[in-house]
């Protein structure tokens, strides 16, 4: 925990990884942007009667958008490329695999900070980059994954203070 307030020092969001619960391969998760860390709460409003300044917010539900990976194309053979098309093209002749997927936000010593664990993920989108030969970029694959939900932990003796 930090002794003062000069011991402070914000998160970064670019140092993180990414790990496939159940793959061994490591190496294939070098990923630029990860996006879809957020929930909302769905609610239905009730007005009391007799009462008009103001409504109730009941929560109904949670939602959780998908969690979208992006990163320069790969070019080897990996067991996360494997779950991709057997999960997107293989016309549901597999048996669809559910892993959960941990996103760790790293301090510069390369320790946990705050990590999400996507529960019972599965790839549903894969999308590469336009190609065009006026443009001198990598060509950059997005791969989509739908989850039930995730859960959050943070290491407390980094001091951050979350409010989760």
């Amino acid at each position: 925990m930090a002794d003062s307030d000069t011991d402070w020092t914000p998160a970064v969001s670019f140092y993180f990884n990414v790990k496939v619960i159940g793959f061994d391969d490591n190496y294939d998760y070098a990923f630029k942007e990860v996006a879809g860390l957020s929930a909302e709460n769905k609610y239905e409003e009730i007005r009391e009667g007799g009462v008009n300044d103001f409504f109730w917010k009941v929560p109904q539900e949670t939602i959780y958008p998908n969690l979208v990976l992006k990163r320069g194309m790969a070019t080897m053979d990996s067991r996360l490329s494997d779950w991709v098309v057997d999960s997107i093209v293989n016309d549901f002749q597999k048996k669809i695999e559910l892993h959960d997927i941990e996103v760790s936000l790293l301090n510069h010593e390369s320790e946990n900070l705050i990590t999400w664990t996507f529960r019972n993920a599965r790839p549903i989108k894969w999308t590469v980059s336009d190609l065009d030969s006026m443009k001198n970029e990598l060509l950059v694959e997005t791969l989509e994954f739908c989850h039930t939900g995730f859960t959050v932990s943070a290491d407390d003796s980094m001091g951050l203070g979350l409010l989760f």
